[in-house]
């Protein structure tokens, strides 16, 4: 088993790409809020532009005069160029939740009964081009996410078709038994209901 920790060169973008899940972790209903750019620094949204429900952009000023401790919110990024999305890998999160409903099986139980009927969620994302460079069987780290198990690897996107034409790269969370999450962007699974959890 090998076991990666990336560390990526850093080129500092005009534009980025955030989490769906971070956006909606921003106080978005005041005018103005202060971030933290995980590896960066803290940027000012000013705005945030909606096409429905759905956030489509953010406004924000880079203020590097900030102070990071002071800001709730930190986000990870990534770069949110032409090129470097073209470049994208995109990602299935696979999270396993527990295959009984209770913490022991009592002989007698009728067992289809206490069989947890959804036990598989995925999340779609995307992942910078570094992924690539990793194998089948590889433990890596998402930062602010957890350890994940490569499950399989993403496929080439067709010609002339961006990364979302590929088979995503299967990711299996590695469970830590925290109650909490590493960041906002939270777990499909009730870790709280987990068979045993405190």
């Amino acid at each position: 088993m090998r076991n990666l920790l990336f560390r990526p060169l850093l080129s500092f973008p005009l534009s980025i790409c955030i989490a769906h899940a971070h956006v909606f972790s921003c106080p978005v209903s005041c005018s103005v809020v202060q971030v933290t750019l995980m590896s960066w620094g803290n940027v000012v949204i000013s705005k945030v532009h909606w096409s429905g429900s759905v956030v489509t952009g953010l406004d924000g000023t880079l203020h590097l005069a900030g102070d990071v401790k002071a800001t709730e919110k930190k986000l990870t990024w990534l770069d949110g160029s032409a090129a470097a999305q073209a470049d994208m890998v995109p990602l299935s999160f696979v999270e396993l939740d527990t295959l009984v409903t209770v913490p022991k099986v009592e002989e007698g139980v009728d067992f289809e009964s206490i069989v947890n009927p959804k036990t598989w969620f995925e999340t779609a994302g995307m992942g910078e081009a570094a992924l690539r460079s990793v194998k089948k069987g590889d433990t890596i780290q998402i930062s602010r996410r957890g350890f994940f198990i490569v499950e399989s690897l993403a496929s080439v996107p067709s010609q002339g078709q961006g990364p979302e034409s590929a088979t995503p790269m299967q990711l299996i969370l590695i469970p830590d038994g925290r109650q909490k999450q590493m960041s906002t962007l939270g777990t499909k699974v009730d870790k709280a209901k987990l068979v045993g959890a405190k």
